[in-house]
């Protein structure tokens, strides 16, 4: 698998483009450092142009890796010895469905934990 390709194709499946991507962010996983390093379209090219197996049973491309671009980010994910990104969007606030925060922060309720939830928003279920 081509990381680069692999990037390119998620990125135009949620009408992004490289471009679009301000920077990147990764753990170095020895020292336990977080780096932001601004980019380019022509550097994650450069950087992404790597092939690696995404099936392999082994994580190869650094799990903490997330491009970021103003309302999104590709974060990396691994489960049963594959690898891939997925695509995350910035939340946005909808003043339709709003609760007045007194109401979920009451003596009964701790607007914070799954059971809460549950008793108030009648047949919605929180993991």
């Amino acid at each position: 698998m081509n990381l680069l390709q692999e990037t390119v194709e998620i990125l135009e499946a949620n009408d992004k483009k490289l471009s679009d991507i301000i920077f990147l962010k990764f753990t170095d996983q020895y020292l336990e450092k977080p780096y932001n390093c601004k980019v380019t379209e022509k550097l994650l090219k450069k950087i992404l142009n790597v092939e690696y197996y995404n099936t392999s049973g082994l994580i190869e491309i650094n799990r903490s890796l997330q491009l970021v671009g103003t309302d999104f980010w590709l974060e990396r994910h691994y489960k049963c010895g594959a690898e891939w990104w997925e695509f995350k969007k910035m939340p946005v606030y909808d003043d339709t469905i709003t609760y007045p925060i007194r109401k979920l922060n009451s003596h009964k309720h701790n607007f914070l934990t799954n059971n809460s939830f549950n008793e108030l928003i009648p047949g919605m279920f929180f993991c």
